[in-house]
């Protein structure tokens, strides 16, 4: 007889499970031969062992795909299909007159896409961090990534989003206060990372886009069209998305075919005086 885990324990000696007989391990011996053969033959992971059966081979862990340089940005097309799709169930709140989640996911997705904020800090963000002043509204985003609590970022809010979180807290049901989050789940709870990421892969799934799409893809989106924008320069890039370093942009930056064209055909190159032009045939008279 032997000790195996699982079954009953006994103070200090483990877990007794019966005696292993010769007809248990040739049936466990006849099983792990079986799954090797068809792990061999077909290629794809098998379940592995069990606690009856402790020493069969696991199954292959499955290796995370990466992700391509071209699919870890967000396309403005793609961003655009998200919006309309939000836009369309926050519109069918908004004509009965409520102000529920579907516009929340409007706001926080025009929020992703507008200032580049990890799926976090969108999630940390408190009503005291918004100062919507109609000349300058910020943000203020508070213990970022690789920074401790006590750091403050501030990132510049466009208008129209200032105008839609100015709305959703109006609309509001529940009764703000200063420290209260900004955004919440529907049964009045805080909202975290994982909520941030439940709710772009919803809408993602809903567009019939790509499965790739994630919260950071809009962070992607973000610098790349500001690393596009006339006249930007590496440091003001780092600053606004909060980089740690001028290496990060090149890293978040994603060129397109037509951006590479568009440099290309740009560039000051004069051509030589000394070529001279080339010279025109002339015709021949008609005979």
């Amino acid at each position: 007889m032997a000790w195996r885990g699982g079954g009953a324990s006994r103070p200090g000696m483990g877990t007794w499970h019966g005696p292993v007989t010769r007809k248990t391990k040739e049936k466990a011996k006849a099983r792990k031969s079986r799954l090797e053969s068809q792990w061999s033959a077909s290629g794809t992971p098998v379940p592995g062992g069990s606690r009856r059966f402790p020493g069969l081979l696991p199954g292959p862990r499955q290796a995370r795909p990466r992700l391509g340089e071209d699919e870890k940005c967000l396309r403005p097309g793609e961003l655009r299909a998200l919006m309309d799709l939000a836009a369309k169930k926050a519109g069918r709140e908004r004509m009965r007159g409520m102000f529920g989640p579907r516009w929340r996911d409007y706001v926080l997705l025009e929020l992703l896409a507008s200032t580049g904020l990890r799926a976090s800090e969108a999630a940390r963000l408190k009503i005291e961090d918004m100062v919507l002043i109609a000349e300058d509204p910020y943000l203020r985003v508070v213990g970022g990534k690789s920074r401790s609590g006590r750091d403050v970022d501030t990132v510049p809010v466009p208008p129209m989003l200032a105008s839609h979180l100015k709305d959703w807290l109006e609309h509001r049901k529940i009764v703000c206060e200063p420290k209260d989050p900004l955004f919440l789940r529907t049964n009045g709870q805080d909202m975290d990372r994982k909520d941030v990421w439940e709710t772009v892969k919803r809408l993602v799934r809903g567009s019939g886009l790509r499965s790739s799409i994630s919260p950071h893809s809009f962070r992607h989106f973000y610098i790349t069209e500001l690393a596009r924008r006339p006249g930007a320069s590496p440091m003001n890039v780092a600053r606004l998305a909060r980089l740690r370093s001028l290496d990060l942009v090149t890293r978040y930056f994603h060129a397109s075919q037509l951006d590479l064209r568009k440099m290309v055909a740009e560039l000051p190159v004069p051509s030589g005086r000394g070529l001279g032009r080339k010279k025109r045939q002339k015709k021949k008279a008609p005979t």
